[in-house]
């Protein structure tokens, strides 16, 4: 499908690479198991703030710790879904069986990329090493959501002669254009500091409050 395929060193160099194709504009994701989603605890915080698309799959086992590596458990929800320091905004899928993996990975890259979050497949150890056969997907009807990216029309994150606002605030659902590097006038930097609309650090509690509020309001808007 044209896809490239790169074996990290280590899972936070797995979950940082997929950040920066993210931040390129392409669709990006990696896999693990519950002692490496620990690892990406950092980078998945990182996505949250600099609100960068991108799916995670944990196909679970046992724990804590390196625990059974062949032995079958679903004990890391909490991790998925509430894992890191301060507030994050991330989704939880869990496919229910092989053929929804195909489907539930589909519809994690769509609103990893319509909300500008993390995703989080969990799968565990039943479906990753079971053989099945499934009816082919048809892909022809597979639906695809592409991420809102910026246009400098004067409509979506900065007016003629302003600043690119990568992080607009006055969005009704808080997700706010994403420009590809290269784009002229869109240039800003994806932080994991708190920052302004224009992605500069600002640390006072009035910022802190409206960006929260902001990333807030995407996953309520994917909840619904």
């Amino acid at each position: 499908v044209g896809g490239t395929v790169i074996q990290a060193e280590d899972e936070i160099a797995a979950i940082t690479m997929v950040l920066g194709a993210s931040y390129a504009g392409a669709r990006a994701m990696t896999a693990t198991s519950g002692p490496g989603l620990s690892l990406m605890v950092e980078g998945l915080g990182l996505a949250s703030m600099a609100e960068l698309p991108c799916v995670v799959v944990d196909a679970q086992r046992a724990g804590p710790s390196t625990g059974m590596p062949t032995k079958h458990e679903q004990g890391d929800l909490f991790l998925a879904y509430a894992g890191g320091h301060g507030e994050v905004q991330r989704i939880v899928l869990a496919p229910a069986t092989v053929e929804d993996c195909f489907y539930q990975v589909v519809n994690a890259f769509n609103l990893a990329d319509k909300y500008q979050m993390p995703v989080v497949v969990l799968s565990d150890t039943v479906l990753a090493t079971r053989t099945q056969s499934v009816p082919r997907p048809d892909v022809r009807h597979v639906p695809r959501v592409e991420r809102l990216l910026y246009h400098p029309n004067g409509h979506d994150g900065a007016d003629e002669g302003e600043r690119f606002r990568r992080y607009l605030l006055s969005t009704e659902d808080g997700v706010s254009p994403m420009s590809i590097p290269g784009q002229r006038g869109g240039q800003y930097v994806a932080t994991g500091l708190e920052h302004n609309e224009l992605g500069r650090p600002r640390y006072s509690p009035e910022i802190h409050s409206a960006m929260t509020r902001k990333r807030f309001r995407k996953l309520e808007a994917a909840a619904h």
